[in-house]
This record gives structure tokens, C-alpha cells and sequence, in this order.
């Protein structure tokens, strides 16, 4: 499927991404082929194919078992920092 550098462009405005026209020139072609094979396995007749929690896999789920939990203390024991027995992370998100 062709895809034009003004498509990549509105994709990136919309997902409010900066590019310059070499990464539009760059990304457009990798675009077009990510959608051609979505576009592929979207013609895919799968009607006789009965649905599966694992692709691939045959074997049953494993029972559930209840166990105890790690604890607060020993979770946060190897954490690079800690503080009240509660991880500390770097801010994400500003305000």
C-alpha cells in the first residue's frame, strides 16, 4: 500500500510527534509495510479457527495456588532507593 509523506505527516501531527522531513522520508516506507501485513492477516479466514487464550500453546493453564507474599521488607530490599518500606521512582510525569 503506498503510502504518502503527507500521511506520515498527519499520523505524527496527530500523535502530536515532531519529524523533520528526513524521518518522514525515512518512516514512510516502514509504515506501508506495517500496514500491508496488517492488511494481510485482516483477509485471513479464520472463521473455522476456535479461539485460544495462548496461540501456540496446548497445554492447559496451571491451577491457581495460594502462596504467601514476598512481604513489603523483602521487596523493597533490593530497590535502588526506598523509603518507608515503599519504592521510590523518578517523576514521570511533571505537574
Amino acid at each position: 500500500m503506498p503510502l504518502h509523506e503527507d500521511d506520515v505527516r498527519r499520523i505524527a501531527s496527530l500523535a502530536q510527534i515532531e519529524m523533520d522531513d528526513a524521518q518522514v522520508r525515512h518512516l514512510a516506507p516502514q509504515i506501508a509495510t506495517i500496514l500491508d501485513h496488517v492488511a494481510a492477516v485482516a483477509g485471513l479466514d479464520v472463521a473455522s479457527v476456535p479461539p485460544m487464550a495462548h496461540p501456540g500453546s496446548s497445554a492447559p493453564p496451571r491451577e491457581d495456588e495460594i502462596a504467601p507474599s514476598l512481604g513489603a521488607e523483602r521487596a523493597v530490599a533490593a530497590a535502588a532507593e526506598s523509603q518507608a518500606g515503599h519504592f521510590v521512582v523518578p517523576r514521570v510525569l511533571s505537574r
